[in-house]
């Protein structure tokens, strides 16, 4: 993307709002926030969330320094930019076993983690492309500090994003469990953004590329487009790239 030193990236960026999942369909949560920081649950400011105190001691920054008067700005920037959207799915055990495998059964860790377990919550979490491309921009006109503290803003929100997602499934839960983690393999998350992405008839959504299936898995019970834009490199990375995705079981009470 062409990025010209007078515009930068996100100022003239449309609100893009996926739709909504069917309300028939009970098991599936897909939200976007209608106002940055504040939909969702989102308390960034408040005592629950990141906040710019805890920001600049992560950043181990003064306060009243010039450097922190810069970082207050930019993180006020970061929650303007960013625009959490979560995706939420529960599958029987057994069936994620199934739509996971040989993923999940590689990793010893997650088996253990599953095993008192009768469901599992797929989860998914971003705050969109234009914080990350704003802090490309600044390291391209040489604001390397200032690239760098919207960047670990960045992920200070998608994390937030993801702990207030795994609330909203309730009591109960394991913690969360992202591919690449442990010997949970990386590769994992093609059936997991395949859920995310696919109808229950297991088409494409959109201008999407599609990812492989089998063709003879069951289709998830579920009715949703899954986050626009949400995609995966060649290497399995998440882009945009402040997203998260993980499992999360579900305890037999």
């Amino acid at each position: 993307m062409q990025i010209h030193p007078e515009q930068r990236p996100g100022e003239a960026e449309q609100d893009q709002r996926p739709a909504q999942a069917d309300a028939t369909s009970p098991t599936v949560d897909h939200v976007q926030a209608a106002t940055p920081g504040q939909a969702c649950g989102h308390g960034w400011g408040g005592t629950s969330g990141p906040s710019l105190p805890r920001l600049l001691r992560w950043l181990r920054l003064a306060s009243g320094t010039p450097e922190a008067m810069e970082a207050a700005g930019l993180w006020a920037e970061a929650q303007a930019l960013a625009r959490p959207t979560t995706w939420r799915a529960k599958l029987a055990r057994q069936e994620f076993l199934d739509r996971f495998h040989p993923y999940a059964q590689a990793s010893s860790h997650l088996m253990r983690l599953l095993a008192d377990c009768s469901q599992v919550w797929l989860l998914a979490a971003t705050i969109g492309p234009a914080l990350e491309e704003r802090s490309a921009w600044y390291f391209a006109q040489g604001r390397g500090f200032a690239g760098y503290v919207l960047d670990r803003a960045g992920t200070a929100l998608v994390e937030q994003t993801m702990r207030e997602l795994r609330r909203a499934c309730g009591p109960g839960l394991t913690r969360r469990y992202s591919p690449g983690y442990k010997e949970f393999p990386l590769e994992a998350q093609r059936p997991l953004l395949e859920a995310l992405h696919l109808k229950p008839s297991l088409e494409s959504r959109g201008q999407e590329t599609p990812l492989e299936t089998t063709g003879s898995e069951p289709a998830l019970e579920v009715a949703t487009p899954g986050l626009a834009g949400l995609r995966l490199t060649g290497g399995c990375m998440l882009q945009p790239g402040k997203s998260i995705t993980a499992v999360a079981g579900v305890r037999v009470p």
